[in-house]
């Protein structure tokens, strides 16, 4: 496991099934937008994810205790990727690696693959793993000419894909670059529908940052920000959301 992404096994096959069947209802437009966490048409798959095992994952791989879900969920259908290239980052101007590097914060993306991830099909996701140490910060042209030499020689020679099984669930930093993983065949007939899952997570310290960063620039100001922090619970379980003001402010923060 490294700091900056994992991957863990979380639902097994019948919550697969479960799901694809669920999705495998729905009008291809309803994967076009992003939906809040709750309320919304997909209101099941939360139900089915929103459990102990997954704070029981977070907690084991991230060491956080006090996070809290971006009201932001994207469900994907059958996006493709073809070519060998589409490489991001989530956040990646200076600014952004400033806050996001600094080791006591945190912002995540979890990928839930309801299928696997196969070598010439594809169906989940291609991960350049960081120098070691690296903190993926700007702050040293020097290194950074380093990380782009190194970051060419994966691309290059190494295979980049993480081999999920369905329902694994791969958690990686905003700053680590990824892409969807390459389809190495175009005989689309015998492709299986891809779902994928897209949500976020942040820890205290950086709304903290952000809201600093934010409230010196803005006339509208956020002084109290768990006034903006939704407690939705679901499978006996409490789970901190921020309402949609606070998740615009941070993403705008964040990654704009």
């Amino acid at each position: 496991m490294s700091d900056r992404f994992f991957l863990e096994n979380f639902l097994n096959i019948n919550q697969v099934n479960f799901l694809r069947k669920k999705l495998e209802k729905c009008d291809l437009k309803d994967f076009e937008e992003q939906y809040r966490i709750i309320p919304n048409k997909f209101n099941f798959i939360f139900e089915e994810i929103l459990n102990e095992k997954l704070l029981k994952i977070i907690h084991k791989n991230l060491k956080v205790e006090n996070f809290y879900f971006l009201n932001r969920v994207k469900i994907q259908k059958n996006k493709r990727n073809f070519k060998n290239l589409e490489w991001h980052q989530d956040s990646g101007k200076i600014e952004h690696a400033k806050l996001l590097s600094k080791k006591e914060n945190i912002l995540f993306k979890f990928g839930l693959y309801l299928q696997e991830n196969h070598k010439r099909y594809g169906g989940g996701v291609d991960i350049l793993k960081p120098l070691f140490l690296d903190n993926l910060n700007n702050n040293s042209k020097i290194f950074g000419f380093i990380r782009r030499v190194y970051y060419f020689i994966r691309r290059k020679f190494f295979n980049n894909t993480i081999y999920n099984k369905e329902g694994n669930l791969i958690g990686f930093d905003a700053l680590i670059f990824h892409r969807t993983s390459v389809v190495k065949t175009n005989d689309l007939d015998k492709l299986k529908d891809r779902f994928s899952i897209y949500f976020l997570i942040v820890n205290e310290n950086l709304i903290q940052d952000a809201l600093a960063e934010y409230n010196s620039k803005s006339e509208k100001k956020i002084n109290n920000y768990k006034n903006n922090i939704l407690n939705i619970n679901l499978n006996n379980y409490n789970f901190n959301v921020c309402d949609n003001e606070l998740s615009e402010v941070l993403e705008k923060v964040l990654s704009d």
